[in-house]
């Protein structure tokens, strides 16, 4: 099983690969993508704030409220005071969802996915052309197969690692797509010296063949693979970002429900003081 029999998906690995270096760079790339529309994680925050939102709704009723005395004593400056303990609260939700979208895209972000595409489009470029061949094409496999290897220790090394955190190399700086190029060649020329010198030492092992058959089937889904980590990487970081959402809902909840039981406090004097008086 070479190479060539699986030109057709080698071509849509790097169509897709190629697509999504350009949008990631863009406020809607992928990883984006799967925050706001797969995972939906702002809609989930308009919703954990909505029974918060319902609650200063009262604050309407309270501006409507006349002043009454009680003993002597006005309730103007407790009204206006509870007034403004609802519109300080309107801030703080507005400022919350604000900063947990921010946090959340911040989270989500990765440079990563771009460097990552990057070299898998150019290895599927390769693949595509050394399957081209009619000649030397255990040569070729062989080669193609050590060019997988560095490929996927490349990408093993994005998955598991932030761009901003300290690089192992330069040359693994994930947030620079020229050092994504830079590694590719590097691993490309290494991949023909080793070739060279192991081509007839290969020979000798059982079921090579076979082998380097059941390796071209992984290398051919490995630019695939890409998309399918980064879906897992975002789902995982799902639960502690949901986590902090009802943390800080559940805050701001309790606030208005605080200051809602003053509303209400002034609601029923006002009722009680304007029943006695008919």
């Amino acid at each position: 099983m070479e190479i060539s029999n699986f030109s057709s998906l080698l071509e849509l690995a790097a169509g897709l690969n190629a697509a999504y270096i350009a949008v990631d760079y863009s406020i809607n790339g992928y990883t984006h993508v799967l925050s706001d529309k797969l995972f939906e994680f702002p809609e989930y925050i308009k919703n954990s704030f909505q029974k918060s939102e319902t609650i200063l709704c009262e604050k309407k009723s309270l501006e409507s409220l006349k002043e009454i005395e009680i003993n002597g004593f006005s309730t103007r400056f407790k009204i206006e005071k509870t007034i403004r303990g609802f519109e300080k609260l309107e801030n703080e939700i507005e400022a919350t969802k604000s900063k947990l979208n921010d946090e959340i895209r911040k989270d989500c972000e990765s440079k990563n996915f771009s460097s990552l595409s990057l070299v898998m489009f150019l290895f599927c470029l390769v693949s595509l052309f050394l399957g081209g061949f009619d000649t030397h094409t255990r040569f070729l496999n062989i080669l193609n197969t050590y060019l997988g290897i560095f490929i996927l220790i490349f990408a093993a090394i994005g998955w598991t690692r932030n761009s901003n955190k300290i690089q192992f190399a330069k040359v693994l700086n994930f947030s620079k797509l020229s050092h994504s190029i830079i590694f590719f060649v590097i691993s490309f020329i290494i991949s023909v010296v080793i070739t060279f010198f192991t081509k007839e030492s290969l020979k000798l092992l059982p079921h090579f063949n076979s082998f380097i058959s059941w390796i071209n089937i992984f290398i051919v889904l490995l630019p695939f693979l890409n998309f399918i980590v980064f879906l897992l990487l975002i789902r995982n970081k799902g639960k502690s970002i949901i986590s902090k959402i009802k943390s800080n809902s559940s805050i701001i909840e309790s606030k208005c429900e605080e200051v809602k039981a003053e509303s209400d406090e002034l609601k029923t004097a006002y009722k009680f003081v304007t029943n006695l008086s008919k």
